[in-house]
């Protein structure tokens, strides 16, 4: 048998036995699902699993399951844009269920991390404070841009380290950073006023520049409307990049690459992504 047909097949067994004990576990597997069909701009390759976690014993329970089969694990945010590089030998979390919760409580909103920020426009007082804001809370605890909510006090709940912990700050504070593995599970926020006028990106809007809108950007330097494959910065919705072929993030890289150097060249403007890029690694190899 072949180098490539052992690797082939110990894949599949693993997989199979990683599925059984999740479905063991009452928790909810799609094996090497594609991207394509969960990531916003359908690119290529496959998740070795990808889960819908409704609870916290679900979380502690597919978390214990990856230690015993020694896989690595990530969580994804709804109307989260990633850019993925073929296969990964990875399990894929999206927390669903009690994490999507949103409840108001003696002047508290209690807001489940995975539910969007659209959902907060069935409470007058707060909804107004969100107005259009695009993906998931939790997002912005992922990304780093845990400012934009500065001005309001609150705490935020997330599993780290096998533990369930909370941080509050108040309306002076910036809301804190929390460690690269934890889990964000729950915001809870009071009544105050937001420091900063910015607002989460949507999806599609994967670059930035330092000076200026990526949107003016493109445009100062006549690049609206670009097109590679099937990839196109719009010219309806400046800034926004629209998929309009197959899954192909090789292409992707591409057209990032030759924006960024036609924007340095003809008008001296760095072009950066804002979206991570996944994958590509040498343990993402060989997934069948």
């Amino acid at each position: 048998m072949s180098t490539s047909a052992v690797h082939t097949l110990a894949n599949y067994s693993m997989t199979e036995a990683l599925i059984a004990d999740f479905e063991a576990a009452g928790i909810s597997a799609r094996a090497l699902e594609p991207f394509a069909s969960r990531l916003p701009l359908r690119t290529d390759g496959r998740a070795l699993a990808w889960l819908h976690i409704l609870n916290l014993a679900q979380l502690k329970g597919a978390l214990k399951i990856c230690r015993r089969h020694k896989v690595k694990w990530m969580y994804h945010w709804p109307q989260e844009s990633w850019i993925t590089k073929g296969d990964w030998r990875r399990v894929i979390i999206r927390l669903a269920g009690e994490f999507s919760k949103v409840s108001h409580r003696q002047d508290q909103l209690h807001i489940g991390t995975s539910a969007m920020w659209g959902e907060l426009s069935a409470f007058p007082d707060w909804g107004k404070d969100f107005k259009n804001w695009p993906g998931s809370i939790g997002a912005i605890f992922q990304r780093g841009k845990e400012r934009l909510i500065k001005g309001y006090p609150g705490q935020i709940e997330y599993f780290y380290d096998r533990k369930v912990h909370r941080l509050s700050w108040s309306a002076n504070e910036d809301p804190p950073t929390l460690p690269g593995s934890a889990v964000p599970l729950k915001l809870i926020l009071e009544h105050g006023r937001r420091r900063r006028r910015l607002n989460p990106s949507a999806a599609g809007m994967v670059f930035r520049c330092k000076s200026l809108s990526p949107a003016d950007a493109f445009q100062v330097a006549g690049l609206l409307g670009t097109r590679l494959y099937g990839w196109q910065i719009s010219a309806v919705a400046p800034g926004q990049i629209v998929h309009r072929g197959r899954e192909n993030s090789a292409q992707f890289i591409m057209l990032f690459k030759g924006l960024k150097e036609r924007l340095k060249t003809l008008k001296n403007i760095e072009l950066e992504l804002q979206i991570p890029i996944h994958g590509g690694g040498r343990h993402d190899k060989n997934l069948k």
